[in-house]
């Protein structure tokens, strides 16, 4: 057992689903050689999960909330790419580099429906 594995059965809280983003930062206090990912876990039955889990420098992968998945039978894929800082105030996408909207076909949709409202 390696102290990636002794880390994860002594630290049960962490191992729940919905709990990826605070079990990898936990994580990575104890072992700040790990890098931490973000991306999604695509499952056997082709479904894309929003998740976090950490690589080591092997390129070994460490998940202490994996056990929600079948490992055996799915990938996990980094996400490439700028991170979002938001959510677009129209539509719900992200937004990049603190924008409120995604678009100026958003920004101008917003717009329309506050002078609507008003007048």
């Amino acid at each position: 057992m390696t102290p990636y594995d002794e880390w994860i059965a002594a630290h049960p809280e962490h191992t729940q689903p919905g709990k990826c983003a605070e079990a990898t930062a936990a994580m990575l206090m104890a072992f700040p050689e790990l890098r931490r990912v973000r991306g999604h876990f695509v499952d056997a039955d082709d479904r894309a999960h929003s998740h976090w889990w950490l690589v080591a420098e092997d390129g070994a992968i460490w998940d202490p909330t994996g056990a929600q998945f079948d490992w055996t039978a799915g990938e996990y894929i980094e996400h490439v790419g700028p991170e979002p800082t938001g959510k677009c105030h129209d539509c719900g996408g992200y937004v990049y580099d603190g924008t409120s909207f995604c678009s100026s076909l958003c920004a101008l949709a917003t717009e329309r429906y506050l002078r609507e409202s008003v007048g």
